[in-house]
């Protein structure tokens, strides 16, 4: 479950934790969800630190009173500095904290950690009573997770063999702004395919050099994206077929010089959503069957 009185965080969010495996709840905002927590009982929950009204400090404390043992791992959830978080988790008496973070995967893997069966959770302890434990350690004391099942692994997708089509193509969103992830997000919304979305290259890179590449990619007109481009064509020429640019109204001149020679779609923010969903349609049956014919299939 993931608490926060911001829809892009909650959005964004679970975008991630679903396509890595996990069923996920949000709330948006303090109000409730102690009671929501109580009827649902995850297996963790995230708390935003900083909300109107009621902290998640407080949140934490007053779980902590109507279920003191509770199986729920509850961290804080916050762009503040790890000391910070580290300091206000043991005021509190949640179980640690995951910071808000730029890097998709790493943000999956701490939550991973928390989650994996062999861990050991522990009651909520008493405010400042420990030290709180880092992400992956092992007490004698601690019981087990409450649901030890284990995490689902993201569908494979390895490039398709002659005679073999992909059933559910993949787009990825490449933004260094978290709302603009969102937005493609809402758009796409009921489309026939998967989105997923990278706020930096370094991201990116990982889906493109993976054995899951996307078919499509929609990149921010930003070094990031322009960067992810280039490494991509060195590697296959087919990539040139499968990028969209979105360009802001004034480009830098790196950004001007890019456009003059790359040729395929480019939209204009703010992106229609009409143009952007045309847009895929026409291009992925191209992206999704460049390798089959490049196979003899």
């Amino acid at each position: 479950m993931v608490v926060d009185d911001s829809d892009v965080v909650l959005s964004v969010t679970k975008t991630l934790l679903v396509a890595a495996g996990y069923r996920v709840l949000t709330h948006p905002g303090p109000s409730g969800c102690v009671a929501l927590i109580l009827q649902e009982k995850p297996d963790l929950v995230l708390i935003d630190v900083n909300m109107p009204k009621l902290g998640g400090e407080t949140i934490v404390k007053l779980f902590g009173k109507a279920q003191p043992n509770s199986e729920t791992i509850i961290l804080l959830f916050s762009s503040l500095p790890a000391e910070q978080l580290e300091r206000r988790a043991q005021s509190s008496g949640a179980h640690g904290y995951i910071c808000k973070t730029d890097d998709a995967f790493e943000f999956v893997r701490h939550v991973h950690r928390w989650l994996r069966p062999k861990d050991l959770a522990a009651p909520l302890r008493a405010p400042l009573a420990e030290p709180r434990l880092a992400a992956g350690a092992q007490s004698g004391q601690h019981r087990r997770v409450r649901s030890q099942r284990p995490v689902p692994r993201r569908l494979s997708r390895m490039p398709p063999t002659s005679g073999t089509k992909r059933l559910v193509p993949t787009v990825l969103f490449i933004d260094d702004d978290m709302t603009a992830l969102s937005g493609y997000r809402r758009d796409v919304q009921g489309e026939p395919y998967r989105a997923d979305f990278a706020l930096s290259a370094q991201q990116a890179l990982r889906h493109v050099e993976s054995g899951e590449q996307p078919d499509l990619i929609v990149a921010s007109l930003v070094p990031s994206g322009m960067d992810v481009y280039e490494r991509a064509l060195r590697t296959d020429a087919l990539w040139r077929q499968r990028f969209i640019f979105v360009a802001r109204a004034s480009s830098d001149e790196r950004a001007q010089a890019f456009l003059e020679t790359f040729g395929g779609v480019v939209l204009r923010r703010p992106v229609d959503a009409g143009q952007l969903r045309a847009a895929l349609r026409r291009l992925l049956p191209m992206s999704a069957d460049a390798d089959h014919h490049t196979k003899g299939g």
